[in-house]
Protein backbone atom coordinates (compact mmCIF):
# COMPACT_ATOMS: atom_id res chain seq x y z
CA UNK A 1 0.00 0.00 0.00
CA UNK A 2 1.58 3.52 -0.91
CA UNK A 3 1.71 6.49 0.84
CA UNK A 4 -0.60 7.85 -1.46
CA UNK A 5 -3.62 4.87 -0.78
CA UNK A 6 -2.65 5.59 2.94
CA UNK A 7 -3.71 9.75 2.90
CA UNK A 8 -6.47 8.43 -0.03
CA UNK A 9 -7.85 6.28 3.07
CA UNK A 10 -7.34 9.00 5.93
CA UNK A 11 -9.25 11.60 4.34
CA UNK A 12 -11.84 8.90 3.06
CA UNK A 13 -12.36 8.15 6.76
CA UNK A 14 -13.11 11.74 7.84
CA UNK A 15 -16.16 11.76 5.79
CA UNK A 16 -17.18 8.13 6.47
CA UNK A 17 -16.64 9.49 11.02
CA UNK A 18 -18.74 12.64 9.95
CA UNK A 19 -21.83 10.35 8.22
CA UNK A 20 -21.43 7.84 11.75
CA UNK A 21 -21.53 10.67 14.00
CA UNK A 22 -24.64 12.10 12.74
CA UNK A 23 -26.72 8.62 12.33
CA UNK A 24 -25.53 8.10 16.02
CA UNK A 25 -27.14 11.47 16.86
CA UNK A 26 -30.12 10.79 15.17
CA UNK A 27 -30.56 7.12 16.67
CA UNK A 28 -30.00 5.52 13.66
CA UNK A 29 -26.42 4.00 14.14
CA UNK A 30 -28.21 0.38 14.13
CA UNK A 31 -28.27 1.42 9.79
CA UNK A 32 -24.81 1.50 10.11
CA UNK A 33 -24.01 -1.87 11.41
CA UNK A 34 -26.14 -3.62 9.55
CA UNK A 35 -24.26 -1.71 5.95
CA UNK A 36 -21.15 -2.62 8.00
CA UNK A 37 -21.93 -7.02 8.14
CA UNK A 38 -23.57 -6.84 4.70
CA UNK A 39 -20.43 -4.83 3.20
CA UNK A 40 -18.30 -7.63 5.19
CA UNK A 41 -19.91 -10.62 3.43
CA UNK A 42 -19.76 -8.41 -0.16
CA UNK A 43 -16.23 -8.31 0.52
CA UNK A 44 -15.34 -11.74 1.52
CA UNK A 45 -17.75 -12.92 -1.76
CA UNK A 46 -15.52 -10.63 -3.54
CA UNK A 47 -12.20 -12.19 -2.37
CA UNK A 48 -13.70 -16.36 -2.18
CA UNK A 49 -15.33 -15.86 -5.44
CA UNK A 50 -18.62 -16.26 -4.63
CA UNK A 51 -20.69 -14.89 -8.28
CA UNK A 52 -23.98 -15.40 -7.34
CA UNK A 53 -23.66 -13.50 -3.59
CA UNK A 54 -21.67 -10.88 -4.78
CA UNK A 55 -23.69 -9.93 -8.11
CA UNK A 56 -26.95 -10.31 -5.57
CA UNK A 57 -25.20 -7.88 -2.86
CA UNK A 58 -23.94 -5.81 -5.49
CA UNK A 59 -27.69 -5.38 -6.60
CA UNK A 60 -28.80 -4.73 -3.25
CA UNK A 61 -26.55 -2.00 -2.79
CA UNK A 62 -27.11 -0.11 -5.79
CA UNK A 63 -30.77 0.05 -4.67
CA UNK A 64 -30.20 0.75 -1.13
CA UNK A 65 -28.28 3.40 -1.85
CA UNK A 66 -31.02 5.10 -3.72
CA UNK A 67 -33.26 4.35 -0.37
CA UNK A 68 -30.43 6.05 1.94
CA UNK A 69 -31.15 9.21 -0.04
CA UNK A 70 -34.70 9.26 0.49
CA UNK A 71 -34.71 8.28 4.21
CA UNK A 72 -31.42 10.51 5.14
CA UNK A 73 -32.39 13.32 3.08
CA UNK A 74 -32.51 15.52 6.33
CA UNK A 75 -29.19 14.16 7.59
CA UNK A 76 -27.33 14.25 4.44
CA UNK A 77 -28.64 17.79 4.21
CA UNK A 78 -27.11 18.37 7.79
CA UNK A 79 -23.70 16.85 6.79
CA UNK A 80 -23.36 18.91 3.47
CA UNK A 81 -23.77 22.03 5.92
CA UNK A 82 -21.34 21.19 7.83
CA UNK A 83 -18.77 20.35 5.28
CA UNK A 84 -19.39 23.90 3.94
CA UNK A 85 -18.88 25.46 7.33
CA UNK A 86 -15.49 24.03 7.01
CA UNK A 87 -14.51 24.95 3.47
CA UNK A 88 -16.45 28.45 4.24
CA UNK A 89 -14.23 30.94 6.17
CA UNK A 90 -17.31 33.62 6.50
CA UNK A 91 -19.04 30.87 8.33
CA UNK A 92 -16.73 29.92 11.16
CA UNK A 93 -18.55 32.49 13.60
CA UNK A 94 -21.88 33.20 14.04
CA UNK A 95 -22.49 36.36 14.98
CA UNK A 96 -20.65 37.58 18.26
CA UNK A 97 -19.75 35.62 21.43
CA UNK A 98 -22.15 36.49 24.28
CA UNK A 99 -20.78 37.96 26.62
CA UNK A 100 -20.86 36.55 30.61
CA UNK A 101 -22.79 39.05 31.53
CA UNK A 102 -25.44 37.57 29.21
CA UNK A 103 -24.98 33.93 30.04
CA UNK A 104 -25.47 35.07 33.88
CA UNK A 105 -28.44 36.89 33.17
CA UNK A 106 -30.05 33.58 31.37
CA UNK A 107 -28.74 31.29 34.31
CA UNK A 108 -30.46 33.77 36.99
CA UNK A 109 -33.80 33.56 34.90
CA UNK A 110 -33.37 29.84 35.02
CA UNK A 111 -32.85 29.40 38.20
CA UNK A 112 -35.72 31.30 39.21
CA UNK A 113 -37.96 29.85 37.42
CA UNK A 114 -37.25 26.58 38.61
CA UNK A 115 -38.09 27.54 41.91
CA UNK A 116 -41.25 29.27 40.54
CA UNK A 117 -41.87 26.19 38.48
CA UNK A 118 -42.26 28.45 35.40
CA UNK A 119 -41.53 26.80 32.53
CA UNK A 120 -38.34 27.95 29.87
CA UNK A 121 -36.89 26.63 26.77
CA UNK A 122 -33.98 28.65 25.74
CA UNK A 123 -31.99 27.32 22.46
CA UNK A 124 -28.08 28.94 21.82
CA UNK A 125 -27.43 27.98 18.54
CA UNK A 126 -23.94 26.95 17.34
CA UNK A 127 -22.18 27.13 13.87
CA UNK A 128 -25.28 25.15 12.01
CA UNK A 129 -27.99 27.23 10.38
CA UNK A 130 -31.34 26.73 12.64
CA UNK A 131 -34.09 28.19 10.03
CA UNK A 132 -35.06 25.53 8.46
CA UNK A 133 -35.90 23.93 11.56
CA UNK A 134 -38.26 26.68 13.07
CA UNK A 135 -41.83 27.32 12.64
CA UNK A 136 -43.66 30.08 14.04
CA UNK A 137 -42.92 32.29 16.59
CA UNK A 138 -42.07 36.44 16.27
CA UNK A 139 -39.14 37.99 15.13
CA UNK A 140 -37.43 40.14 17.96
CA UNK A 141 -33.44 40.70 17.45
CA UNK A 142 -33.05 41.88 20.98
CA UNK A 143 -30.56 42.28 23.48
CA UNK A 144 -30.77 39.40 26.53
CA UNK A 145 -32.22 40.81 29.82
CA UNK A 146 -33.98 39.40 32.50
CA UNK A 147 -37.24 41.68 31.94
CA UNK A 148 -37.10 40.68 28.54
CA UNK A 149 -36.97 36.66 29.22
CA UNK A 150 -38.76 36.86 31.98
CA UNK A 151 -41.58 38.86 29.65
CA UNK A 152 -41.55 36.37 27.06
CA UNK A 153 -42.77 33.18 29.62
CA UNK A 154 -44.70 34.33 31.39
CA UNK A 155 -47.64 33.03 31.36
CA UNK A 156 -49.69 35.86 29.79
CA UNK A 157 -47.43 35.92 26.93
CA UNK A 158 -48.32 34.90 23.21
CA UNK A 159 -45.03 33.05 22.81
CA UNK A 160 -44.61 31.59 26.27
CA UNK A 161 -45.02 27.71 25.48
CA UNK A 162 -42.62 28.14 22.51
CA UNK A 163 -38.67 28.47 22.14
CA UNK A 164 -36.97 31.87 22.25
CA UNK A 165 -33.41 31.66 19.93
CA UNK A 166 -30.45 33.36 20.70
CA UNK A 167 -28.09 33.86 17.97
CA UNK A 168 -24.81 35.38 19.24
CA UNK A 169 -25.54 38.01 21.82
CA UNK A 170 -29.22 38.53 20.80
CA UNK A 171 -32.72 37.11 21.00
CA UNK A 172 -33.60 36.71 17.35
CA UNK A 173 -37.01 34.98 18.20
CA UNK A 174 -39.50 33.79 20.29
CA UNK A 175 -42.36 31.51 20.63
CA UNK A 176 -41.00 28.99 17.76
CA UNK A 177 -41.89 25.99 17.08
CA UNK A 178 -39.07 23.40 17.62
CA UNK A 179 -39.24 19.39 15.87
CA UNK A 180 -40.07 16.78 18.61
CA UNK A 181 -37.74 13.98 19.49
CA UNK A 182 -38.94 10.67 19.12
CA UNK A 183 -36.52 9.16 21.36
CA UNK A 184 -39.17 7.91 24.03
CA UNK A 185 -36.30 6.38 26.20
CA UNK A 186 -34.90 10.30 27.30
CA UNK A 187 -38.35 12.15 27.35
CA UNK A 188 -40.89 9.46 29.12
CA UNK A 189 -40.49 11.45 32.20
CA UNK A 190 -40.92 14.89 30.42
CA UNK A 191 -43.05 16.86 28.52
CA UNK A 192 -43.52 18.11 25.10
CA UNK A 193 -41.13 21.14 25.96
CA UNK A 194 -38.63 18.58 26.84
CA UNK A 195 -39.01 16.72 23.82
CA UNK A 196 -39.08 19.97 21.61
CA UNK A 197 -35.40 21.13 23.46
CA UNK A 198 -33.79 17.62 22.77
CA UNK A 199 -35.75 17.66 19.17
CA UNK A 200 -33.56 20.42 18.13
CA UNK A 201 -30.42 19.33 19.77
CA UNK A 202 -30.90 16.05 17.69
CA UNK A 203 -31.24 18.19 14.32
CA UNK A 204 -28.29 20.74 14.53
CA UNK A 205 -24.99 21.29 16.91
CA UNK A 206 -27.42 23.94 19.16
CA UNK A 207 -27.43 23.89 22.79
CA UNK A 208 -30.85 23.60 24.53
CA UNK A 209 -31.97 25.12 27.99
CA UNK A 210 -35.18 23.93 29.69
CA UNK A 211 -37.11 24.59 32.77
CA UNK A 212 -40.06 22.64 33.63
CA UNK A 213 -43.22 23.45 34.97
CA UNK A 214 -44.20 20.28 36.45
CA UNK A 215 -40.99 19.56 38.45
CA UNK A 216 -39.31 22.52 38.74
CA UNK A 217 -35.75 21.62 37.40
CA UNK A 218 -33.38 22.66 34.89
CA UNK A 219 -32.21 20.17 31.78
CA UNK A 220 -29.75 20.85 29.01
CA UNK A 221 -30.00 19.06 25.31
CA UNK A 222 -27.03 18.81 23.40
CA UNK A 223 -26.09 16.32 20.68
CA UNK A 224 -28.96 14.26 21.08
CA UNK A 225 -28.40 14.14 24.76
CA UNK A 226 -30.68 15.37 27.73
CA UNK A 227 -29.57 15.35 30.90
CA UNK A 228 -30.37 17.58 34.21
CA UNK A 229 -28.39 20.28 36.00
CA UNK A 230 -28.16 20.37 39.50
CA UNK A 231 -27.04 23.53 39.92
CA UNK A 232 -26.60 27.16 38.44
CA UNK A 233 -23.31 26.68 38.56
CA UNK A 234 -23.41 23.55 36.15
CA UNK A 235 -25.74 25.01 34.14
CA UNK A 236 -23.04 28.27 33.38
CA UNK A 237 -20.43 25.93 33.29
CA UNK A 238 -22.35 23.93 30.43
CA UNK A 239 -23.38 26.96 28.41
CA UNK A 240 -20.08 28.98 28.76
CA UNK A 241 -18.16 25.88 27.61
CA UNK A 242 -20.70 25.29 24.46
CA UNK A 243 -20.03 28.93 23.19
CA UNK A 244 -16.54 28.44 23.91
CA UNK A 245 -16.20 25.59 21.63
CA UNK A 246 -18.83 27.22 18.94
CA UNK A 247 -17.00 30.70 18.82
CA UNK A 248 -13.27 29.11 19.03
CA UNK A 249 -11.44 30.71 16.16
CA UNK A 250 -9.73 27.07 15.22
CA UNK A 251 -11.77 25.67 11.89
CA UNK A 252 -14.57 23.37 12.89
CA UNK A 253 -14.04 19.79 11.87
CA UNK A 254 -16.07 16.49 13.74
CA UNK A 255 -13.00 15.07 14.37
CA UNK A 256 -12.11 17.38 16.98
CA UNK A 257 -10.45 16.11 19.69
CA UNK A 258 -8.10 13.22 19.57
CA UNK A 259 -9.77 11.62 22.27
CA UNK A 260 -12.89 11.66 22.07
CA UNK A 261 -15.32 9.17 20.11
CA UNK A 262 -12.17 6.56 19.64
CA UNK A 263 -14.97 3.58 18.48
CA UNK A 264 -16.48 5.67 16.44
CA UNK A 265 -13.29 6.49 14.51
CA UNK A 266 -11.73 3.29 14.57
CA UNK A 267 -14.78 2.07 13.07
CA UNK A 268 -14.53 4.79 10.05
CA UNK A 269 -11.25 4.14 9.24
CA UNK A 270 -11.72 0.24 9.30
CA UNK A 271 -14.10 0.89 6.76
CA UNK A 272 -12.40 3.62 4.68
CA UNK A 273 -9.63 0.51 4.44
CA UNK A 274 -12.03 -2.17 3.19
CA UNK A 275 -13.60 0.29 1.02
CA UNK A 276 -10.14 0.79 -0.53
CA UNK A 277 -9.44 -3.04 -0.37
CA UNK A 278 -12.84 -3.63 -2.23
CA UNK A 279 -13.33 -0.33 -5.12
CA UNK A 280 -9.82 0.08 -5.41
CA UNK A 281 -6.91 -2.93 -4.99
CA UNK A 282 -8.88 -5.00 -7.39
CA UNK A 283 -7.69 -2.04 -10.18
CA UNK A 284 -4.01 -2.35 -8.74
CA UNK A 285 -4.39 1.23 -8.39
Amino acid sequence: MSITALFDIFIFSFFVYGLIMLLKQTRALFIVYGIIIVSFVYGAAKIFDFPLTAQALNLFFSVFLIGIVILFQSELRRYFEIIAIILSPTAKNIGKKPVTEDIDRVVRVAERFAKEKTGMLVVFAGRESLGRHLSGGFDLYGKISEPLLESIFDASSPGHDGALIIEGKTITKFGVHLPLSQDFGQIEIYGTRHSAGLGIAEVSDALAVIVSEEKGTISVARDGTLKAVKSGADLRTTISGFLREKHAKKIFFPLSGAVKNIPEKVLAVLLAVVAWFILVFPHGN
